[in-house]
C-alpha cells in the first residue's frame, strides 16, 4: 500500500460497521486523497498477497468511532535507515536487516555508524540501531553523533534501539532516554515501583463502590502495626544487585506481557515469548509507555531454558519493549533482540509494527487534512 503511494489511515480502536467488526490497527482507505483507480489497485493487491478488503457504503459505525473520527490516524511511508559497522554486532545487524529487506521487503538505506555525526538524517523517518559486540557506542558515535541523533528524533524521527544499543540509550551518561538501567537507580526504585503499581492498577482497577457512593458508611482500614525493617543502604543494594547480575539470563526464553491497547501491539495477543541474553534490566520512567513487560510472577517468568532464582527476582516486572516521546518523535527500545534466530514471531511483530506504524502513530503530526493539503 505504501509502495502504491496511497493515503492510508489506521484505527487506534476497535469498531464495527455494516455487520462486520474490525480490530485496532485495521486500515482505512478513503476515496478522498487516493487515485480514481483505487478499487483496481486493491483488487490486484488482494489477489497477490491475500488482503481482506471490504467496501462500505456509510461512515457511521455501529460500534466505536465513525470513519471520519480522529481515532483514525494518517500513516506515513517509512523511510528506513539501519546503522552498520563496528562495534555493532554483525549478527544483530544481519537479523534486523533480514526482517526489513527479505521478510517485509521495505526499501531502506544502510548507514555507517562512524559517519553519524555528519550524516543528514532528514532523508529518513525511522533509524534502527542494532546491538553491539562489546559496547563502545560512545567512543564511535561521539558527542556530535549522539546530538545529531537526539536532534533528529526531536524533529519527528522514530529511533529504534535494540539490545545493548538500548542499554546505551538508557545509560544515565547518555541521557537520550527516560528508561533507566536498574543498577543505576537502585536508591530510587520505590519511585519506579509506584509507576509500575499505577500501570497494573490501570489495567484492572478495583473500585470500592461503597466508598464511592456512601463514604460515610465505608469502613476505615487500619494498617497493621509491626516492626519495620530499616531500608538497606545504597551500598548494600548495589552489592546485592551486582551479585544478582552474575546470574543473568543467557538465551533463556521468558514470558513478556503485552499492552494490547498500544499501537505497537496491533494484531497481537496478551503474551509473547522473548529471548534474552543480557546483564541489564530496564525500569521505565513516569512518561515512558511499557509496551511489553517481563512477567511480574517469578514462577511464570521462565518459559524455557535455565533461569536462576536470583535472575527471576531481578528481571521480573522489568521492561522488555518501551516507547517514549522526545520532541515530535519517539524512542523505541528493545531489551533483547526482537527477531532472535528468526523464529520469535511475537516480538518480531512488535518490531514490524514500530517500522510500519511508527512514522504515523508514533510522531506528532498536524491534522490529517492539514497533511493532505
Amino acid at each position: 500500500l505504501f509502495a502504491e503511494e496511497l493515503m492510508i489511515f489506521a484505527s487506534e480502536k476497535a469498531f464495527a460497521i455494516e455487520g462486520r467488526e474490525y480490530k485496532p490497527g485495521s486500515l482505512l482507505l478513503r476515496k478522498r486523497g487516493n487515485p480514481k483507480n483505487l478499487a483496481d489497485i486493491l483488487s490486484e493487491l488482494a489477489e497477490e498477497i491475500g488482503l481482506d478488503v471490504y467496501g462500505v457504503s456509510t461512515a457511521m459505525s455501529t460500534k466505536g468511532s465513525y470513519l471520519g473520527a480522529g481515532t483514525f490516524r494518517l500513516l506515513r511511508a517509512p523511510r528506513i535507515a539501519i546503522l552498520s559497522g563496528q562495534p555493532l554486532s554483525g549478527s544483530s545487524f544481519g537479523s534486523l536487516w533480514y526482517v526489513i529487506d527479505r521478510e517485509l521487503e521495505i526499501p531502506h538505506s544502510i548507514l555507517r555508524i562512524q559517519s553519524l555525526a555528519y550524516t543528514d538524517l532528514s532523508h529518513y523517518n525511522v533509524l534502527v540501531v542494532p546491538g553491539t559486540w562489546w559496547g563502545g557506542l560512545d567512543n564511535v558515535m561521539g558527542k556530535h553523533g549522539a546530538k545529531n541523533l537526539g536532534d533528529w528524533v526531536s524533529t519527528g524521527g522514530i529511533l529504534i534501539c535494540v539490545g545493548s544499543a538500548a542499554s546505551w540509550a538508557a545509560d544515565t551518561s547518555t541521557g537520550l532516554s527516560s528508561v533507566r538501567l536498574k543498577r543505576q537507580v537502585l536508591d530510587k526504585l520505590k519511585e519506579y515501583d509506584k509507576n509500575l503499581e499505577r500501570e497494573i492498577a490501570a489495567e484492572a482497577p478495583e473500585v470500592d463502590t461503597m466508598a464511592l457512593w456512601h463514604p460515610e458508611k465505608a469502613s476505615v482500614k487500619k494498617e497493621e502495626e509491626g516492626e519495620k525493617k530499616p531500608p538497606a543502604s545504597k551500598e548494600e543494594m548495589e552489592d546485592a544487585d551486582e551479585w544478582a547480575r552474575r546470574f543473568f539470563p543467557r538465551g533463556v526464553i521468558m514470558r513478556a506481557d503485552i499492552d494490547t491497547e498500544d499501537w505497537m501491539a496491533f494484531g497481537m495477543k496478551s503474551r509473547v515469548p522473548v529471548s534474552l541474553y543480557t546483564r541489564n534490566a530496564f525500569v521505565p520512567g513516569e512518561w515512558v509507555r511499557t509496551v511489553a513487560r517481563l512477567c511480574p510472577d517469578e514462577n511464570e517468568l521462565r518459559m524455557s531454558g535455565l533461569l536462576w532464582p536470583e535472575a527471576r527476582q531481578r528481571w521480573a516486572s522489568t521492561a522488555y519493549a518501551t516507547r517514549e516521546w522526545k520532541g515530535k518523535g519517539q524512542i523505541i527500545m528493545f531489551l533483547g533482540h526482537p527477531d532472535s534466530r528468526a523464529y520469535f514471531y511475537g516480538s518480531r511483530k512488535l518490531f514490524a509494527n514500530a517500522l510500519l506504524y511508527g512514522p504515523g502513530m508514533g510522531t506528532y503530526n498536524e491534522s490529517p487534512y492539514e497533511q493532505e493539503r
